[in-house]
């Protein structure tokens, strides 16, 4: 995603995932562009920031789904992790009735009011703190996290993401929103480390190619 009204990167294969969330945006009363044509790269814009946030849910043939979703109203922004919150616990909640009906679904486990237990900027990137084993996720309940995580709070989609939870912490890692859910060995490295350190190792250039522990 890009600007106010971001591009969210995607290529032709996933064209008639996105006319589904285009169609979802438009049931929320704003009018989507058309989708282009499969066959090949594209982007397509989409509202970013309030009122609006940004959830990833997965489709019935396993390919991860941009859905966009109305902020609740709990007035103006007044932290600058609360939009990243607000999403996560979106996230957890699971798909509403309508998402629902168009076949959509999530890999996750449903925690409704109990979802992350904070989310975080550290040292530029963000650390999500998860309640559970992220060795008990799958690969797309990670992605979804990650990808959900990082664009609430920055609409490139550049930034990195760490998930913590009571095993250790995942590797920094950007969302690939091209990422193919069925395939194996996407899903980041698990290290002991937490967050903070995790991500002076990502910062040493001759750090080792895996993460102790």
């Amino acid at each position: 995603m890009r600007g106010a009204h971001g591009t969210l990167r995607r290529s032709g294969r996933r064209a008639g995932a996105l006319v589904l969330a285009v169609a979802l945006l438009s049931g929320c009363g704003i009018s989507g562009t058309e989708p282009i044509e499969a066959g090949g790269p594209g982007a397509i814009p989409v509202p970013t920031g309030p009122p609006w946030m940004l959830v990833f849910l997965e489709s019935a043939e396993g390919a991860l789904i941009p859905v966009y979703r109305e902020r609740p109203p709990k007035g103006r922004i007044t932290r600058p992790d609360q939009p990243m919150d607000e999403a996560l616990q979106a996230l957890f909640e699971g798909p509403t009735p309508m998402e629902r009906d168009t076949g959509l679904r999530t890999a996750l486990p449903r925690l409704p009011g109990a979802g992350p237990t904070g989310a975080a900027r550290v040292d530029q990137r963000i650390a999500v703190k998860l309640p559970f084993r992220i060795a008990s996720l799958s690969d797309t309940a990670v992605w979804q996290t990650i990808c959900t995580a990082v664009y609430a709070v920055d609409p490139t989609g550049w930034t990195e993401v760490m998930l913590s939870g009571i095993d250790g912490t995942t590797v920094p890692t950007m969302c690939d929103a091209e990422v193919d859910s069925r395939r194996s060995g996407q899903r980041p490295e698990l290290s002991s480390m937490g967050p903070g350190e995790l991500g002076r190792w990502a910062d040493d250039p001759d750090r080792q190619t895996v993460p102790p522990g």
